[in-house]
């Protein structure tokens, strides 16, 4: 992949948020702006071995803490994170806004279990053992996120939060810290790249 295609700074991170902000509450504008995202540079980048680190750490939290059962990723992208789950254990259930990110999916991925539909439209059939917000909750209405999730959930009721370190995303996850009765937080960095992500493990209320 070339250098143009990797992620750059918070800034652009921090772009995209105030784009996401600024179309509020319309879906039809929101799905385009996220087409046109992952047509541009997700589509290919969250596959890149620069982007693989959090993912194994979701993935060993899940397997740890589920160990079997079903876990539900909320934004899921190209569902990427599920290279890194044993699928003959862990039920897999990805949802996204964006139709390029699910287009994407079906054709790496094959026969995951993929919704197309918002957070606030999501209505599961049944509840998850663990729920994955990977680099998506500064998009969202934070508190509201986990009010939402929180009916989804049985069991030690898991949350599992990633965020890109830039401004937005470190005040998301403070909120996350608020929210959670956290049991594990952990850093993943790429120094060459000056790059970190947050990732942070609770039980939710």
């Amino acid at each position: 992949m070339g250098k143009e295609r990797l992620r750059s700074a918070g800034a652009e991170s921090s772009w995209e948020v105030a784009e996401v902000r600024r179309l509020g509450h319309d879906e039809g504008k929101l799905r385009e702006f996220w087409d046109n995202r992952f047509r541009a540079l997700y589509g290919e980048l969250l596959d890149d071995i620069s982007e693989s680190g959090r993912h194994g750490v979701i993935a060993e939290y899940i397997h740890r803490l589920v160990k079997s059962g079903g876990i539900v990723d909320v934004g899921c992208g190209t569902a990427v994170l599920a290279d890194s789950l044993k699928l003959d254990a862990i039920r897999y259930t990805g949802i996204d806004l964006c139709d390029e990110a699910l287009a994407i999916a079906r054709r790496k991925r094959g026969s995951l279990d993929l919704v197309h539909d918002s957070i606030e439209g999501f209505q599961p059939k049944d509840r998850f053992d663990a729920v994955v917000l990977n680099e998506v909750i500064y998009y969202l209405d934070v508190p509201g996120v986990f009010r939402r999730v929180c009916e989804w959930l049985r069991g030690p009721r898991v949350v599992i939060v990633s965020v890109f370190s830039f401004p937005e995303g470190i005040a998301a996850l403070e909120i996350a810290r608020d929210a959670l009765t956290v049991m594990d937080e952990v850093i993943v960095a790429k120094p060459a790249r000056k790059l970190e992500w947050n990732i942070l493990v609770g039980w939710a209320p």
